[in-house]
């Protein structure tokens, strides 16, 4: 890592149109500050100060302060990696954030922004982004890798993101890195190459004592063996992933029995689709997953001939359409293929058509593979009575369904 001080004071000192000159008259030659701001050389902490207060800038240099801050990043970085609160250190660092901004933490102190304005600011969190690129040479192995990390949060979960995953990878293998690319390849369906980043994730985070990876890749290997319906083994994975769930906080159970109903539901064993369906208690407060847990339980009923306890279903997720701040026309048209499905022959439905057709091309973008991929199925069946043999089988090759 280079000296990154040097870069700091250029940046100020540019920012500010002062010359090397007028800012080292004084504390140091021209020739040596040019050196300090390439970092080909480390100044002495007294020149560093004097050299800032030119700019008008107070180094920070409380050794105390300093140290505390160090122990809160160390913090904010391990809580990073088993997905838990912040908050203690972050009103740490915003309490503090005009010494950090000032310090030999500035590159840990905008990593903390760049992660923290994603969710909140993803405008601002592009232009931390914009000037982390232009000092990640200063970084330390771990500190590019958070930041490339991070980079593919900002993305998302699509294919763009794993060349970042990727790159921190590369500079420092660590079990929540394999994890996080494991959970990127499911979402775009790449359940092979999941497979194989989620047990590299369980092995290095039984090495390093991460319990959440531990629990987190268990559970996605439970979830690609539902993808290819093999239950069985599927059973296994969630039922070790269940057990290290004692005495930790992360939920699993009713995600697990959620997708064992939808992969019964796939192979159009409802009696077990139903059973799994029946066990779960609650996902979370997320409105999207109830909301898709009452479809699949309404399509589950209509494919049982049960429209009763179907348009309850139904009726459940109306209730939820206002509170889908999003995409609420995706939303909706899930709903009006329920509605169609509830018609007499609706495989003959010109809406049951229409609404499938659409719900295929678009859902992948915003809800993910799983769902196009339960479209897929119906989209099957239904070229198949139109007998659009081809058009069915593009579809079965595409999306892998055997």
């Amino acid at each position: 890592m280079e000296n990154f001080n040097g870069f700091l004071l250029r940046q100020e000192r540019i920012k500010k149109n002062y010359s090397q000159e007028g800012i080292c008259r004084g504390i140091c030659t021209p020739s040596y500050l040019c050196k300090i701001e390439q970092g080909k050389a480390t100044p002495s902490q007294d020149i560093l100060v004097k050299l800032f207060n030119k700019l008008d800038i107070q180094y920070c240099t409380d050794q105390e302060l300093l140290f505390e801050a160090k122990k809160y990043f160390e913090m904010f970085f391990s809580m990073i990696e088993v997905e838990e609160d912040i908050n203690e250190s972050r009103c740490f660092f915003d309490s503090h954030h005009k010494e950090l901004e000032t310090s030999e933490l500035h590159i840990e102190y905008h990593l903390y922004l760049f992660y923290t304005y994603i969710n909140e600011s993803p405008i601002q969190a592009q232009k931390e982004k914009s000037y982390l690129e232009k000092i990640v040479s200063y970084m330390n192995e771990n500190l590019k890798a958070y930041f490339y990390y991070f980079c593919a949060i900002l993305i998302g979960k699509n294919r763009a993101a794993i060349s970042y995953l990727k790159k921190a990878i590369q500079l420092f293998p660590t079990s929540y890195y394999y994890y996080y690319l494991g959970t990127i390849q499911f979402h775009i369906g790449d359940y092979e190459e999941c497979v194989v980043n989620s047990e590299k994730a369980y092995r290095l985070a039984s090495e390093d004592g991460n319990p959440y990876v531990l629990i987190s890749s268990s559970f996605l290997l439970g979830s690609c063996h539902c993808f290819y319906h093999n239950q069985h083994s599927a059973k296994l994975f969630y039922e070790r992933s269940i057990g290290l769930t004692r005495g930790y906080k992360t939920k699993v159970k009713d995600y697990a029995y959620y997708n064992l109903a939808t992969s019964y539901l796939e192979v159009e064993n409802y009696k077990e689709a139903l059973y799994y369906f029946n066990k779960v208690e609650y996902l979370d407060e997320d409105v999207f997953h109830m909301f898709i847990y009452y479809q699949k339980l309404a399509y589950l009923y209509l494919k049982m001939n049960n429209k009763v306890k179907a348009e309850k279903k139904i009726y459940e997720m109306k209730k939820m359409i206002d509170k889908l701040d999003k995409n609420v026309d995706l939303y909706q048209t899930i709903l009006e293929n329920l509605e169609a499905m509830m018609e007499e022959n609706y495989l003959n439905n010109i809406k049951y058509e229409n609404t499938l057709k659409y719900l295929y091309d678009n859902v992948e973008d915003i809800l993910g593979y799983g769902l196009k991929r339960f479209y897929a199925i119906q989209s099957i069946e239904l070229l198949k009575t139109q007998r659009r043999y081809k058009e069915a089988l593009k579809i079965s090759e595409t999306m892998k369904i055997s």
